[in-house]
């Protein structure tokens, strides 16, 4: 069996870090949207403790809930307190700034991460990237989700300089004395896909009503446009994407549901999110000059800066 590369097993982990609030089992009924949307009122704050459970794979059809979903308590019903990066929003790595102008092991990527870790230009603005909420009808009768307001909590300008590596493109396999380029793979598949749109300089405080883009028809039962009625023991998952962000900055969201007509409540945040042009790209090719190569361990995955 080939052994898989560094890069490839980060790629891995990239993929099962965006589901990490969850552990679900295959238990479904039908769902059928109804009722009109609520007026948009100003979000309430709720207790969200953090969420731990093991990640698993992309589902294919729409799981239900039973006592292994990890999330925090909202009105008789379980979410995911923590809004992680779409399946393939493919976030870039960050050199250190204090890294020297010499081979950088990056066996200490760790893809999608901790609630904490800052993710540095991933995709927020297409399907395949942005935040995932899920949600898990626990109260044992049936719930309507009528829709999504997102607030930008935080904003703080970025205009240090940013080194980056991109984990989709290529590294250098030091033992092998080959670069690598792997590239990424995988889908985002949630039930619904939404998009906030921020106006062009918005500051922290704004709020935007997400909107729907699609319905996902791969999951099985069907489960949107919002609003849309969740039987017991059904879960939901929708992305939101995000437009209008101008940068350089490192944003902070955080979502609120509205359920059965009331006022949206704050049910979960997202992870930090950077979003500014790189000032040098590392990669895999660059390890091929002399001067990298005369400073090349013997084993690892390393990129390297370009040519000075």
């Amino acid at each position: 069996m080939r052994r898989m590369s560094g890069l490839e097993m980060r790629i891995s982990f990239m993929t099962l870090a965006a589901l990490a609030t969850l552990t679900l089992a295959g238990c479904s009924g039908a769902g059928a949207a109804s009722a009109p949307t609520p007026a948009t009122t100003v979000a309430t704050v709720i207790s969200n403790p953090t969420a731990t459970a093991a990640a698993t794979s992309q589902p294919t059809s729409s799981p239900g809930c039973d006592g292994s979903f990890a999330g925090a308590a909202f009105d008789g019903m379980l979410v995911g307190s923590t809004a992680y990066m779409g399946n393939t929003a493919y976030p870039e790595g960050r050199v250190p700034d204090s890294a020297p102008l010499a081979p950088y092991n990056t066996n200490s990527f760790n893809g999608s991460g901790a609630p904490t870790d800052v993710q540095v230009n991933p995709i927020v603005d297409q399907n395949s990237g942005g935040y995932v909420i899920v949600l898990c009808n626990t109260s044992g009768h049936t719930r309507r989700i009528d829709g999504v307001t997102v607030t930008l909590a935080t904003l703080t300008p970025f205009t240090g300089a940013l080194r980056i590596w991109k984990p989709c493109v290529s590294s250098y396999d030091a033992q092998g004395h080959k670069v690598i380029t792997a590239g990424c793979g995988g889908a985002n598949i949630q039930n619904d896909y939404m998009r906030a749109s921020f106006p062009s300089g918005a500051g922290a405080g704004a709020m935007a009503v997400a909107r729907m883009v699609e319905v996902s028809p791969a999951l099985d039962p069907v489960l949107g446009p919002l609003p849309v009625t969740l039987q017991p023991n059904q879960r939901l998952s929708i992305d939101v994407v995000m437009t209008g962000l101008t940068g350089p900055a490192t944003y902070g969201f955080s979502f609120a549901l509205s359920v059965d007509g009331a006022a949206p409540r704050v049910v979960a945040t997202s992870q930090p999110t950077l979003l500014a042009p790189p000032t040098q790209t590392w990669n895999g090719e660059n390890c091929q000059a002399p001067t990298m190569q005369a400073m090349m361990p013997s084993s690892g995955f390393f990129v390297c800066p370009p040519a000075s």
